[in-house]
C-alpha cells in the first residue's frame, strides 16, 4: 500500500522546503519461467513519488517518480533462503532510491525558490 508523508529540509542560506512523499511502493512480478511453467526469476520493483514545496506550499519540483528494479533467481527447493535474499534486495532498492532522491535534491538550485 502506498505511503504518504512529508518532511522539512533546510537548504543552506535559505528558507525551509518540504519534501512530500506522495507514494512509496514495492512490487514483485515473475521475470521468467522454468520449462515446467514455474517461476524461475522474480523482479522486485521499488518506486517513490515525491514533490518539493516551499514554505508557501508552492510546488518547486512537481511530482517526480524514482524507480529501481532488480531480478533474482528463485529456486523452489531453497525458498527460505530466497525470501531472505528478497528482503536484502528490498533494502538495497530502498537505499538506492534514497541515494537518488538525495542526489536529485542536491542538484537543485533552490536558493530563489523559497
Amino acid at each position: 500500500e502506498p505511503e504518504k508523508s512529508s518532511t522539512e529540509a533546510q537548504p543552506p542560506a535559505s528558507g525551509r522546503l518540504v519534501i512530500e512523499i506522495m507514494s512509496s511502493e514495492q512490487n514483485r512480478r515473475i521475470a521468467s519461467y522454468t520449462s515446467r511453467a514455474k517461476a524461475a526469476e522474480y523482479m522486485l520493483i521499488q518506486r517513490l513519488t515525491y514533490r518539493l514545496l516551499n514554505t508557501k506550499n508552492e510546488v518547486i519540483v512537481p511530482a517526480t517518480t524514482l524507480s529501481s528494479e532488480r531480478v533474482y533467481q528463485f529456486n523452489v527447493n531453497a525458498v527460505g533462503g530466497k525470501y531472505q535474499e528478497e528482503r536484502i534486495i528490498s533494502s538495497e532498492l530502498k537505499r538506492e532510491i534514497s541515494r537518488r532522491l538525495i542526489r536529485s535534491l542536491n542538484s537543485l538550485d533552490v536558493i530563489n525558490a523559497t
